[in-house]
């Protein structure tokens, strides 16, 4: 069901190429991963979101670092800006993440119904075969 997408619309300035590229852009949050379903790329949110200013308008936005896959922080050093994340955050988070998901894997009643039918259909053929 690709059609309807369960969780939030959020803002991102995804970095990328070194930093040498910025992207702005919409994706999915779902729980705690941000989901860019036309790319098809995960991020795992590990730190707090921004306020975007658009005019008057105010947003919260992440930012994001696309060769990491993750939301990062800017820390201003004396005549740099750098981008930090914590790497124990965000395994504990894709740790839980991925356990979270192994879990609640549901199979559909149609697919329970498809699969019903579909043996049936078969267990008649090889039935009639050896009959």
């Amino acid at each position: 069901m690709g059609i309807f997408r369960r969780g939030e619309k959020i803002d991102i300035i995804a970095f990328d190429n070194g930093l040498k590229e910025v992207v702005i852009g919409k994706v999915t949050k779902d729980g705690n991963m941000l989901v860019d379903g036309l790319i098809g790329r995960h991020y795992t949110i590990a730190t707090k979101p921004i306020i975007l200013k658009d005019g008057k308008k105010r947003k919260i936005a992440y930012l994001v670092d696309s060769e990491k896959g993750c939301t990062v922080e800017v820390e201003r050093d004396d005549s740099v800006l750098k981008l930090k994340t914590n790497p124990d955050l965000v395994g504990k988070i894709i740790d839980s993440r991925l356990i979270q998901q192994a879990f609640s894997i549901r199979v559909e009643t149609r697919q329970i119904i498809a699969s019903l039918i579909i043996g049936v259909i078969l267990g008649w053929i090889v039935g009639a075969l050896f009959f």
